[in-house]
This record gives C-alpha cells, structure tokens and sequence, in this order.
C-alpha cells in the first residue's frame, strides 16, 4: 500500500485547506460558497495519478480492447451491433477517442479525469466534513476501485449526480443522468430506486426493505429463473453459474453494514431531520449493505458489484452520523472510524490483493513526451 500512501496524504491535506478556505468565504461573504481553485488542483492530481496507470485489475483488458478492437466512429456505425447489455454510450464514447486519434494511455488519462472530477465535485458540495470522505474515499475503495473498472466508475460517478437532482427535485434531469449512466454501465439502472428511498429511516418502510432482502438472500437459488430471464431482456448472455459460487467476503459485508449499525444505534438522535435528502443517503447505505448480504449467498463477482453502486453514499452517511452521535461518542467513533476502516483498506489492498504489487503506473513525463 506504499504507493497509495502519498497520494491519499496529498488529498486528505488538500481536502483540509478546501475545508477550510470553504469556512472563510462563508464567514467573510456571508454566502454559501465553495472553494474552486484548489479543489480544481485535487481533481487533477487524482486523475493524473488514474490516468497514468498502465497495469491494474482490468486496466491491461481495457486498454488492449481500446487499442485493437475498438473501431472508430464510421466503422461502429457502418456495422452497429451492439445491445444495451454491452454498455452502448461507453461504445460510442470510445470510438470518438479512437476517431480523434487518442491513444490507449489517452483513453485511461480521460476516464480518470472525468471520473474524478464527479467524484470529488461530488463529495465537494454533500460531504458534512469533506476531509473525512476523502479520507474514506481511499480507504473505503472508491478511489482503488476507480483503478480498475473504467465502465463501473464512470456509471457510479454519474450515479452520484442523479442522487443530486433527485435530492431537489429535478426529476427530468435526474432521469436523463440515470439513463445516461446505464448506458455506460446496465447495472446503474437501480438508481431508479432512490426516489422510492426518502422515507425517514427505521421507520416500517426500512423493515419492508430489510425483510424483502432477507427473502431475496433464502430464496436466491429458487430465483435464478427469474434472474437470467431479466438479464436477457438486457442482452446479456448469463447462466446459472454465473450468479452462483463463492459468495462476498463476510467481513467486507460487515464493514458495509457499518453505516446502517449506526443509524439503527443513534436514530432517536438522528431523527427526524429538516433535510430529506439525507433520508436517501442512509436508505442507501442501507441498501448496499442488503445487496451485499444476498451475496453472501449468491456470487460476489455481480452482487458486490451491484452493490459498490451505493458504495458512495458511504462516504457521506458515517461522518453525518458520527456528528450527531452525542459529545460523548463523537470522539470515540471518529477515531475508531479512521484506524479501522484503515485495516479494513489494509486487509484488501496489502494482504487480500496487495496493491503494490499489482499496480504499476508510467511517468507523466513520459505520457507527456508520448505526445510530442
């Protein structure tokens, strides 16, 4: 994890200062502002150090298929075979990279800078304590996951954006982000789900949620029927196997069910609140940690994925309820936060799959000499 440690420093740090220059042009202007200059930095970095990776994951398949399979615009169009299961606005985006003559580095350097740019835009505006989500952001797998599914991140980072819109309101907007992410990737269609999330949490329709998903989980193998006769509306070609296996890591459905824990232990604190769009953050939590329950059940390699949609909505959730829990659990929580959800990040990406032996990245001076 050596290699992550800079660059999480680096962002934590920045993260920090945006905070804090945040703080100063609401005291001094009296106005709700965010600071852009250095957050404009951050996103940068982050999507240099993204978009400079060579081997990661699928980085190694995305970009030979980008390279040698993709075709360019006149040639997708010419023969267009493609279903919504193949992911047709990744499709097409990837042919005009390929049209205007960007290279396989180019196309992993444009990802990680869009991506980053939602993400952290993202977290800008709805984190209570941005310097606690970019912390939580590494640790937590956003940013590592970022460097290995291009397709997924992309929807994710979307996704986020439909939260925005739903949150206030702007259902047309909301609709057509939520379109456009599953175009990139068809699991994002369960952002459909959060208008259906603004009840207030632990109250009966959480039960309904929570009982509805212990049913799917005991029954799972009886629905696999069911399961594949969807998908192939979809256009995806899946068998039974394919949602069958080894199961989640039960220790990582444990950490994801941390924020829902919370909620459960300090809801009569929590709420209600004047701010409905923090009902659906924590109905969220809830639900990637539901999903990933099922996989316990089924295969980790869909239900995990399914599930790390809402893995975003993580990094807002605990340090809204860690704020709320009491003077007297604040302290305690905030500090156990940070050292295990660290030990979390150290067990998947220094023992589980070791991070920096699996990782490799070329310079950016010579991504820049590729170019001249």
């Amino acid at each position: 994890m050596l290699k992550l440690i800079p660059i999480m420093t680096f962002s934590v740090i920045m993260s920090i200062i945006i905070s804090r220059r945040d703080l100063y042009y609401n005291s001094y202007y009296n106005e709700e502002s965010r600071e852009k200059l250095y957050t404009f930095i951050l996103i940068i970095v982050l999507g240099t150090f993204t978009g400079l990776r060579t081997f990661y994951n699928d980085t190694v398949t995305y970009t030979g298929i980008y390279e040698y399979l993709t075709p360019t615009l006149s040639e997708l169009f010419s023969d267009f075979n493609i279903s919504y299961a193949d992911a047709i606005g990744f499709s097409v985006l990837n042919s005009i990279l390929k049209t205007i003559g960007a290279s396989s580095q180019d196309f992993v350097m444009f990802y990680g800078m869009l991506t980053m740019a939602l993400y952290i835009t993202f977290l800008h505006k709805y984190a209570e304590s941005f310097s606690f989500s970019t912390y939580l952001f590494f640790v937590f797998a956003g940013f590592i996951f970022a460097q290995a599914a291009i397709k997924q991140s992309i929807a994710m980072a979307l996704g986020c954006w439909a939260f925005h819109y739903a949150s206030n309101k702007e259902w047309k907007k909301y609709i057509f982000i939520t379109i456009l992410a599953s175009l990139f990737h068809p699991y994002a269609i369960i952002y459909f789900l959060i208008p259906f999330m603004t009840f207030q949490p632990w109250t009966g329709k959480s039960y309904v949620w929570i009982a509805l998903f212990v049913v799917v989980a005991f029954s799972l193998h009886f629905m696999l029927g069911t399961i594949l006769d969807i998908t192939t509306l979809m256009g995806a070609d899946y068998d039974e196997s394919s949602f069958s296996g080894e199961g989640v890591n039960i220790f990582r459905v444990l950490v994801c069910l941390i924020p829902t824990f919370l909620s459960f232990l300090f809801r009569d604190s929590l709420y209600p609140t004047e701010d409905d769009s923090v009902y659906i953050i924590i109905n969220l939590t809830m639900v990637n940690g539901l999903i990933m329950f099922v996989g316990l059940f089924g295969t980790a390699n869909y239900f995990a994925r399914l599930a790390n949609f809402f893995a975003p909505f993580q990094l807002l959730a605990v340090p809204w309820i860690i704020r709320r829990s009491g003077s007297r659990n604040r302290t305690l929580l905030f500090i156990c936060s940070i050292v295990c959800y660290f030990l979390f990040c150290y067990y998947e990406n220094g023992i589980l799959r070791p991070f920096d032996i699996t990782y490799d990245q070329t310079t950016l001076w010579n991504y820049i000499g590729e170019h001249f």
